[in-house]
């Protein structure tokens, strides 16, 4: 595959020139109609419906021989005449251009002359006709400069900023449409806000968004030519990572004191729990002492203590004063049969 060029330039409001890798062109018009001429001769006609899609174009290749043996082709060269040549052209589309432009500022001096004429006697015979042209060249000089001032002139255009949530340090490129699609957007400034800021060169719009926040952004265009409005958001993304990182910290901390709580309710549970099987041991070892006492106390209603000595044959109570030289306890049950009571502490029979 070969390489390609193709450059186009604009040389005024409707004429483009355009310079290819071996041929050279001029094109006269806009979207809705444009007429090609190339330096090999080729004329493109182009006829459509902007916005449509649909379009007609005509292709016409004029080279043609002579029968004399001479050559005439677009370039201007015959065989017996001189040769006007591709830059002869370039020269003659220009200074086409220049006039065209003197022109359209024509209307300005034409109405001086008309009023001139008008209020003259020099020009009294021929003042109906020189006032005629000087009217006709008021109105088309008019009508030329509004033309030229008319092309390409921006009337809106239109923003795509992609998403409306961005990151603080973020750089990104919005999207310009303008309207019409082949309108220059030579001045770009962005509304006043405090989050990001613009740096427009060669066409593209490049934002930086430094500060957190919220702000309506919108654009204006070559200093009169608003856009629409879009609601930014910009994230701090470093601070939101750290109030994540201390609310999950926040978190775990709460955690680790409910699980303190928890530990510190159950050891206060088991140690009651402790207490009160004390306390209830405590109690049934009372109840128990108790019982045993009523019982040993009602034994002994039943069946009294009484004391015995070793060589004796009687029982006596524990305050008799026989008792003096050996004292053996014994129930009364035990004794009876075997021993007599006292005569002296009289004991229970």
């Amino acid at each position: 595959m070969g390489w390609r060029f193709r450059k186009s330039f604009k040389i005024a409001p409707g004429v483009k020139l355009n310079l290819n890798k071996n041929s050279h062109s001029f094109t006269f018009g806009g979207k809705g109609a444009h007429y090609t001429i190339n330096s090999k001769g080729k004329r493109t006609k182009t006829v459509g419906i902007p916005g449509t899609g649909l379009s007609y174009t005509e292709t016409d290749s004029k080279t043609s021989n002579n029968h004399g043996g001479g050559k005439t082709s677009m370039s201007g060269k015959t065989s017996g005449g001189k040769s006007i040549g591709c830059l002869g052209w370039i020269g003659i589309l220009i200074l086409l251009c220049i006039a065209l432009y003197l022109y359209a500022l024509c209307w300005i001096p034409a109405i001086f002359v008309l009023i001139y004429l008008l209020f003259s006697k020099k020009y009294r015979q021929n003042r109906l006709r020189n006032s005629i042209i000087c009217i006709l060249v008021i109105i088309t000089s008019l009508l030329v400069s509004i033309w030229l001032s008319s092309q390409d002139e921006l009337n809106s255009f239109s923003v795509d900023w992609g998403k409306t949530e961005f990151y603080v340090g973020e750089e990104t490129q919005i999207k310009l449409d303008p309207n019409p699609s082949d309108a220059e957007i030579e001045k770009l400034e962005l509304s006043k806000n405090d989050i990001a800021s613009l740096e427009y060169k060669d066409g593209k719009a490049i934002i930086t968004f430094e500060n957190e926040g919220k702000a309506a952004l919108f654009f204006t265009a070559n200093g009169d030519i608003d856009s629409s409005t879009e609601e930014i958001t910009v994230i701090d993304k470093a601070k939101e990572e750290a109030e994540q990182e201390a609310a999950e910290e926040a978190k775990r901390q709460e955690e680790l004191a409910q699980q303190q709580k928890e530990q510190e309710e159950a050891l206060a549970a088991q140690q009651q729990k402790e207490q009160e099987e004390a306390l209830a041991a405590q109690q049934q070892q009372a109840q128990e002492e108790t019982a045993s006492q009523e019982q040993t106390t009602q034994q002994t209603n039943e069946d009294p203590i009484v004391y015995i000595t070793n060589t004796g044959s009687k029982y006596h109570r524990s305050s008799c004063r026989t008792l003096k030289k050996s004292k053996i306890e014994k129930h009364l049950s035990e004794v009876q049969g075997s021993y007599e009571p006292c005569g002296i502490c009289h004991p229970p029979q």
